[in-house]
């Protein structure tokens, strides 16, 4: 008896709806369709064949580049929308941060024994005296 191995992720496959194509392929080629023909049929007479058909090519990448290409597994509109995102919104480098705990209570330490310093009366300048204690350890 034959097996056929169905995938457990079912997000990559999309309906074909006609000649193998799908919804979305069929719109931008007919969209495509629908401007480069007439772009090609007026211009051929003004500006020659050859160039006509340049025009023609030039005025159906943008709907053929909707209908095919999918960089990524993202659909054009979603890499475009991340790529407007990433080079135009977050401008700038974006620095790891995190919330250091130690950091607060070390502050309040810190000016615990600023406040203990302020309060601490002044003591005369001079020449310190040493211990003999101090001298021999």
């Amino acid at each position: 008896m034959a097996y056929v191995d169905i995938p457990k992720d079912l997000d990559g496959i999309k309906s074909k709806i006609m000649l193998g194509l799908t919804k979305k392929q069929l719109i931008g080629f007919g969209v495509a369709a629908v401007i480069g023909v007439p772009v090609y049929l007026t211009t051929r007479v003004a500006i020659g064949n050859d160039f006509g058909l340049i025009a023609m090519m030039v005025s159906m990448a943008l709907p053929l580049l909707y209908a095919i290409y999918e960089p990524k597994g993202m659909s054009i509109e979603q890499y475009v929308m991340v790529w407007l995102r990433f080079h135009y919104v977050s401008i700038g480098p974006r620095p790891y941060k995190n919330v250091n705990l130690y950091e607060v209570l070390t502050e309040s330490e810190v000016t615990n024994s600023d406040e203990q310093r302020k309060n601490a009366t002044p003591k005369k300048a001079g020449r310190k005296k040493r211990s003999a204690d101090r001298r021999f350890a």
